[in-house]
């Protein structure tokens, strides 16, 4: 019968089912052994042996760790943020398996699925997956797992705003971390661009289909925007108050030394060590810089936190949100300022010459110099017709929406546009440009988004929708 017993207990242990943290923390680091040698193996290989990994850890080690209900730090870690994660890049991770097997694999240079995009994809969630596996190990749950539970909202209130007049700024709070905000009426404008448009800016072909076809958007509801992007002081706070923690690493610009010519060559890769409070190089941050190398669901903590602190609804923008505001009345036009790149440097923090000098990167570039080269402090440059700064360059912008090839069957109400029409929600949706996009990547119509829930750029920052009840 001992025997019996131990032949059983041999095999039960054998098939991978988890006890305890040190086999949590193994199967998180099996599954990011397995996303190595993109270079090697390819699309194809790595991406089966991480959906095979991820599958495994998650039908057999996780699930009989969970079944084993408690209600200790440790449970609930595993539970609320382990589990949650592994879900998430077993989908991903799947879906993009099926589409490195797919006849129509888009391994464009502008792709979304380009084998740049899918080797730093591996990078982000490795990166991510170290930072469970970390505090798995070291046993620090605690704020992970209660963070917003403890905040408390703001003492410093401000009470009877405006909420009526159209374009009125308020703010929710005298605290330094509450926006200032900008009351945007409702309306109607024709969101998407043409080829008209795409023609005269030179836009690749290949992603013309990606903001049409051009159609009609009613605004029904009045909301308030953030007249700047949320700033690194203001995304302090948060983390002071709750202390969240973020996975380390960021894609950025990087002057890169070329053995085989012997030069320097421009990229844009997934750095290790790089962080919101250290972006990258020649990233001289102020408090009133916006924040960068955030992730869409750092920024959704974030709207949570200021709703919790102020009592009201702060979420991120619906993307014809975003477009509604940043067309701003003034009828359809490839820029704020126009239909030229001339005045670029007026109104955004562009590619311009001061960036090229710094990164010399042959991009259509703007003819101009606004003395930047990396990020700007936030309001630096003139604001579009609805008082709002830095739409269109500085950072690029989280918006809320699943991702959608193009606007075929898109709401026409300003409603996020969900897993409707074949909508691929774990991938975010960015809008506007940054410091180091081009002249047809700066146009109001452009809108693009990156395969990977993890992705987070030294170029990318965020704005808040405040929703207005009436």
């Amino acid at each position: 019968m001992k025997i019996i017993k131990s032949l059983i207990l041999i095999i039960f242990l054998s098939i991978g089912y988890c006890y305890g943290n040190s086999e949590i923390s193994n199967g998180i680091r099996k599954i990011q052994e397995s996303m190595k040698n993109f270079e090697v193996d390819g699309c194809k290989i790595v991406f089966d042996k991480v959906s095979k990994e991820t599958k495994g850890f998650k039908e057999n080690c996780l699930q009989t760790y969970l079944s084993k209900k408690n209600n200790g730090n440790e449970y609930n870690f595993i539970n609320n943020f382990v589990r949650p994660k592994v879900e998430s890049l077993l989908e991903e991770s799947s879906f993009l398996l099926k589409r490195c097997n797919s006849d129509d694999y888009d391994d464009n240079h502008l792709g979304l699925e380009r084998g740049q995009r899918l080797r730093d994809f591996l990078k982000e969630w490795s990166s991510s997956l170290d930072l469970l596996c970390n505090i798995v190990i070291s046993g620090s749950y605690v704020p992970m797992v209660f963070g917003l539970d403890n905040v408390k909202k703001s003492r410093a209130i401000i009470e009877c705003q405006d909420l009526d007049t159209p374009f009125n700024h308020f703010r929710d709070c005298y605290d330094a971390y509450c926006p200032e905000m900008v009351v945007i009426p409702s309306g109607s404008f024709v969101m998407g661009g043409t080829d008209e448009e795409h023609r005269a800016l030179g836009v690749d072909e290949h992603i013309w289909p990606w903001d049409q076809p051009r159609h009609q958007v009613n605004i029904k509801k009045k909301f308030a925007i953030g007249k700047y992007e949320i700033t690194l002081r203001q995304f302090r706070e948060f983390i002071k108050e709750t202390g969240y923690r973020m996975p380390i690493g960021a894609t950025t610009v990087l002057r890169v030394y070329n053995n085989r010519t012997g030069t320097l060559d421009t990229r844009v890769l997934f750095t290790e060590g790089l962080h919101y409070e250290a972006p990258g190089d020649d990233f001289a941050q102020t408090e009133n810089h916006p924040v960068v190398a955030v992730r869409r669901e750092d920024a959704r903590e974030f709207a949570k936190w200021l709703s919790i602190k102020t009592g009201q609804t702060y979420r991120l923008p619906y993307e014809a949100e975003w477009e509604y505001v940043t067309r701003a009345n003034q009828g359809y036009q490839y820029y704020i300022w126009g239909n030229t790149t001339e005045g670029g440097c007026r109104y955004s923090n562009c590619f311009d010459l001061d960036s090229f000098d710094r990164f010399q990167f042959k991009f259509d570039h703007f003819e101009c110099r606004d003395g930047e080269k990396t990020s700007a402090r936030v309001g630096k440059y003139l604001p579009n017709q609805f008082g709002i700064h830095d739409l269109l360059a500085n950072a690029r912008e989280w918006v809320d929406d699943c991702w959608h090839y193009g606007y075929e069957g898109a709401p026409c109400d300003g409603s996020r546009w969900g897993e409707e029409n074949n909508g691929i929600c774990y991938f975010g949706v960015l809008r506007g440009g940054s410091f180091f996009y081009n002249t047809y990547n700066v146009r109001i119509a452009y809108r693009n988004a990156y395969f990977s829930s993890q992705a987070r750029s030294s170029m990318w920052g965020f704005r808040l929708v405040r929703e207005i009840n009436e």
